[in-house]
């Protein structure tokens, strides 16, 4: 009875690790696709749960927390994409023409890169010593070092940006 619980965690562990797999294994589906497929597996996973456990009176329940645990997960992989997306869709609402320049000039790569070793050095995770910079805190190393391994594994031995 009190394992029922644990149901909604168990299904995003198995939606996670099929994301990663999926995401490796398969050349052709996209990070939109495999998220859909894993959340999919997940709710195969909850219902077998409550199966094995015979205890439906959960179902629902367990069901939308699964649910929020994925749109959870799916907004942490997507992010990262979807955030300078949302940025230039906000400036093209607010001023209907823009030119691809002025998108560049705002929103480029080098652009997006001085802002965040911006933000790193602002919040000293990282610091400029004689124009290099180097971590001041090991905990944010060891955070990269695990995302680049995650996308290591994803990417097929990949890290790319």
């Amino acid at each position: 009875m009190e394992y029922v619980f644990l149901a909604p965690l168990i299904s995003l562990t198995a939606n996670i690790i099929s994301n990663f797999g999926i995401l490796k294994f398969s050349k052709t589906t996209g990070v939109v696709l495999s998220l859909a497929w894993s959340t999919a597996l997940g709710l195969v996973v909850l219902l077998l749960t409550h199966g094995v456990l015979q205890d439906l009176d959960y179902l629902i329940p367990n069901g939308v927390i699964y649910l929020a645990l994925s749109y959870c997960f799916f907004h942490f992989v997507h992010i990262p994409v979807a955030s300078v997306r949302i940025r230039v869709l906000l400036e093209l609402a607010a001023r209907p023409k823009v030119a691809e320049a002025e998108l560049l000039k705002t929103y480029g790569a080098s652009q997006i890169l001085e802002f965040r070793v911006k933000r790193l050095t602002d919040t000293n995770q990282i610091e400029d010593v004689n124009g290099t910079f180097k971590t001041k805190e090991k905990k944010i190393y060891y955070v990269a070092a695990l995302l680049a391994h995650l996308k290591r594994f994803v990417r097929r031995g990949e890290v790319s940006t």
